[in-house]
This record gives C-alpha cells, sequence and structure tokens, in this order.
C-alpha cells in the first residue's frame, strides 16, 4: 500500500469516526500531516494598526510531524506451484510409482512359535502314525507260505508307518489360550499338507460350543462326529491351565470317554507339561507337549513369582499382544518362564479385556 490510495473521504470518515478529531497517530499512519491554524488579529503600533498572525495551539503540546513512507504491508500469495511425488500408475509397466521416497521399514521380526515343525513331526509321527502296506514284498513271509505249499492268490507286502488315512484337527479357541492361538493355526495348516484334502477335517472349539464345530472340504459346517479308524488331535489345554477349569475338564474327560468308546485314542498337545492334567484325562488322552522336554510343574509360589516379575517388565507397553508377550518370555528364558506363563498372565486380574486379539494393563 503506498501513499495516494486514501482519498479525502475516507480521511473525512476516520474524523467522524472519532467525533471530529482525529488522533494524530491514525492521521500519520493514513500519510497525512495536521495543517497548523493560523488566526489574524489586530495589533496596533504606535498608532498603526497592523495584522498579526497567531498560530492556534491545542492544549497537547505541539510534536514535529515529518512525512514518512509507508511500510509495505506484508500478504501472502502463491507464487509457483510444484507436486510432491505420489502413487500414480506407470504408463509403461503397469507398476505403482512410490508415494514416499524415505527410508524403507524393516520388516518384523519372524514370529517365535512354540516349537519348531520338524521337531515337533517325530512326537506326533509316533503318536498318529498306523501301518499302512507298502509297495515292498515281504520276501520272509512269502517263502515261509510257499513252504508250506500255499498258494498265492496276491503277494504279501511289507507294512510301514505312516499318517493316518484321517484326521480330525481341533483348536480350543477359549479366551484364556489366545497366546497360542497363532500356533495351532500354524500347526494345523502344516499338518493339513500331509493329508489327503478328504482326509482332514479342521475343527473349532470355543466355551460357547456344545460339540467342535468341523469345517468340511465342501465348505459345510457340522458337528464334530468322527468315525471308528480317525484319528482325533487336540490343540489345546484340556481345561488344565483355566483359573476355574472345572467345566473345560468336564467337557474334555466326557468328550475322551465317547472317543474311547469308538475305538479312538485321541492325542492332545499341550503347552503344558503333561503333569499338570489330572488322572482322569491323562486315562483318556495320549499327552504331549509343545516344548521337549516337558517342562517341569511349578508350585503356586513359583507361579506367582515368576508371572509377577513377566507382568513387570510388560507394564510399560499401553497394548498387549501374544506375539510381545510371547517375545519377552523368550527374553527372560524359556527354562525358568514355559509357555503356560501366557495363559497364566492373560488370565491375571490386573490384565483389562483380554481377548484373541490383545489386552491391557489396568
Amino acid at each position: 500500500m503506498g501513499r495516494g490510495q486514501i482519498s479525502r473521504g475516507d480521511l473525512l470518515r476516520a474524523v467522524l469516526r472519532y467525533g471530529g478529531k482525529l488522533p494524530a497517530d491514525t492521521a500519520e499512519s493514513l500519510g497525512f500531516l495536521p495543517h497548523k491554524k493560523i488566526h489574524e488579529a489586530s495589533q496596533s503600533v504606535g498608532g498603526r494598526v497592523n495584522l498579526v498572525r497567531t498560530e492556534h495551539r491545542d492544549e497537547e503540546p505541539e510534536r514535529p510531524f515529518t512525512s514518512k513512507p509507508l511500510l509495505p504491508v506484508p500478504f501472502w500469495q502463491p507464487q509457483e506451484f510444484s507436486r510432491e511425488e505420489i502413487a500414480t500408475p506407470s504408463e509403461t509397466s503397469g507398476q505403482v510409482a512410490a508415494a514416499f521416497p524415505s527410508r524403507i521399514p524393516k520388516p518384523p521380526p519372524p514370529y517365535q512359535y512354540l516349537a519348531q515343525f520338524n521337531d515337533l513331526v517325530p512326537h506326533l509321527r509316533a503318536a498318529l502314525s498306523e501301518h499302512r502296506p507298502s509297495r515292498s514284498p515281504d520276501i520272509p513271509q512269502i517263502i515261509d507260505r510257499l513252504s508250506q505249499a500255499e498258494i498265492l492268490s496276491e503277494l504279501p507286502r511289507l507294512h510301514r508307518p505312516g499318517w493316518g488315512a484321517s484326521l480330525y484337527v481341533i483348536e480350543d479357541r477359549s479366551d484364556y489360550l489366545a497366546p497360542y492361538v497363532r500356533d495351532q493355526a500354524w500347526l494345523q495348516s502344516h499338518l493339513g499338507r500331509l493329508y489327503p484334502e478328504t482326509g482332514f477335517f479342521p475343527a473349532i472349539y470355543s466355551e460357547c460350543l456344545a460339540l467342535p464345530q468341523v469345517f468340511q472340504a465342501d465348505g459345510r459346517v457340522v458337528d464334530f462326529h468322527p468315525q471308528p479308524g480317525d484319528q482325533v488331535l487336540v490343540l489345546g489345554d484340556l481345561g488344565c491351565l483355566a483359573e476355574d477349569g472345572g467345566r473345560a475338564r468336564e467337557f474334555w474327560t466326557a468328550l475322551g470317554e465317547q472317543l474311547r468308546n469308538q475305538g479312538i485314542v485321541p492325542l492332545a498337545l499341550l503347552p503344558c507339561g503333561p503333569s499338570q492334567c489330572p488322572e482322569s484325562l491323562a486315562d483318556r488322552y495320549q499327552l504331549l507337549s509343545w516344548e521337549h522336554p516337558a517342562p517341569q510343574e511349578l508350585f503356586l509360589e513359583e507361579l506367582e513369582e515368576r508371572g509377577q516379575l513377566l507382568l513387570a517388565h510388560l507394564s510399560i507397553c499401553p497394548r498387549i499382544e501374544p506375539r510381545l508377550l510371547r517375545a519377552i518370555r523368550l527374553q527372560l528364558g524359556a527354562e525358568l518362564f514355559p509357555a503356560r506363563m501366557e495363559a497364566w498372565v492373560w488370565q491375571h486380574g490386573v490384565m483389562e479385556g483380554p481377548d484373541l486379539i490383545a489386552a491391557a494393563l489396568s
């Protein structure tokens, strides 16, 4: 804004606003200088009358005013236009350009499972294997039967242990077993590659279900009703790690008794040692631990002391996920802090809103 852009009309409106008297500071900021009021008065000197010009001064002392240019008024206006690099499809390759070509984030570390699949296979094969005829002929048996003048309509074959023809895998999705959900799903996916599609039946169980729900190959969901000759694997704790596990243990005990009556010996893969299970479950299930060798049973004092130490390391975390709980437990030492400690922490009273995803300390 330069001088000359304010008219006399603007000055008049400013004067009227201040009641007829325009402050000197306002006039100076508008680029105007005040005029001195000159009055003519008659003065007689030696019989002669002379006109004397006098200046009329206000009550305030006169301050010198000097004309000076107005300061430039700052304001923003666009000078140029530039575009940041955004994700746009490439016309040549069809790929998407990087939106933020800054540092590349590091991938998270691999998930630490309770055990490696190669370490579990020998123990699972020993419990779930069946002797099936192979393609190799049984030479000793052939010679023995021919020496007795027996006519062989079919060559005897050697029987070798192998995976069974069908397997039911039941995942226990109770809330307090949330730290082991990913381990269960991981093992189920590996076992599904060892069985034919028509002989592998994944199933889910939770506290709100009367029976495990089986997901069949055609997409249907049916109740759990195995047939004699099928194999059953339970991925859970059979209620041994629950704070109030009486109801859960009753369910698994009744299911084990039903399977035994059908000639099926179920196998349970536990996140604790087999010594944690009562005799009512040990008589009906083959018990196998994720950890090898199986951890020893902890007394209540030891369990409470180590659990409080684990909670102290988790106290700075606003959100606790099973992955974080697993990493801190293993950092403290798997020998002193076995896998069952995760279920103990997840059921502790200080855990607020624990579910299958995450929990928080209250």
